[in-house]
């Protein structure tokens, strides 16, 4: 019994040598050039300008139910740890404020993939100017396999026409001598900064309500406006004047107008 049991163990070892023997040792060879195993990443995306007001890129005549184009730059960085040309596609979408779809830019051919680390390219699309708000731009690069990364940047449209500047503590004296000067003064403010101010004048009137002049306002800093009222022997003593100050920004929308009365001694 033990022999027989010696002899089916040394056949057993025998065959298992035999067959190890007999067969092939085979190696999976990972190719270096395929990106099927990469996830793509962005490290930055842009798009310029950030912040537009529609009511500069039309004539003050225009309507705010016209079209105005926007025109940005776009642009995305992708990552050192992800290979240029390992992207199939890159693109760029713009959504309006309500998540609708405006415009697609693809950054890439059909037949080419990216070189470069960091893609550019422009966006031309159009709104109505009333439509304003925060624009998203979503942009997308994907490998061949389907892996994809994105990037969002914000562009906030505005129209100063729904924003007119505004002009307040119009102050003078109560009176004037004439011949004589006195200073004029007023706070004026914009929603979108002082670089919106146009002009700030005011209309100078006399007592029978004709027009006499146009007196224009200079920025002396911090949102004051100042101008000088001077009057000659062209104007009547013991009457009054009556200066009706405004506002325009650059869109020519016109603020609302202060009066101040002036009367002469």
């Amino acid at each position: 019994m033990v022999l027989r049991t010696v002899v089916f163990l040394a056949l057993a070892v025998g065959c298992g040598a035999a067959f190890l023997a007999g067969c092939k040792s085979e190696t999976s060879v990972i190719d270096d050039n395929s990106y099927e195993f990469v996830i793509p990443h962005i490290s930055q995306s842009s798009a310029t300008p950030s912040s537009i007001n529609s009511a500069t890129l039309l004539p003050a005549t225009k309507s705010l139910y016209d079209s105005v184009t926007i025109n940005l730059s776009v642009s995305l960085t992708i990552s050192s740890n992800t290979p240029p040309d390992s992207i199939s596609s890159a693109t760029a979408m713009v959504y309006d404020p309500e998540g609708l779809l405006c415009a697609t830019y693809s950054f890439l051919s059909p037949s080419t993939t990216a070189k470069d680390s960091v893609l550019t390219g422009s966006i031309a699309f159009k709104i109505l100017r009333l439509k304003v708000g925060t624009y998203t731009v979503n942009s997308v690069i994907a490998t061949a396999d389907g892996n994809t990364a994105n990037s969002l940047a914000a562009v906030n449209i505005t129209d100063s026409a729904f924003h007119p500047p505004i002009v307040s503590d119009f102050t003078s004296a109560d009176s004037i001598s004439v011949p004589g000067m006195d200073t004029l003064s007023a706070q004026v403010t914009d929603p979108f900064g002082a670089g919106s101010i146009d002009s700030v004048n005011a209309a100078v009137y006399d007592a029978t309500n004709r027009f006499v002049k146009l007196l224009s306002f200079t920025s002396s800093g911090n949102n004051k406006y100042v101008n000088y009222f001077a009057t000659d022997s062209t104007y009547r003593r013991e009457s009054w004047y009556v200066l009706y100050i405004y506002a325009l920004d650059t869109s020519h929308v016109s603020s609302d107008t202060l009066m101040k009365v002036i009367y002469t001694r």
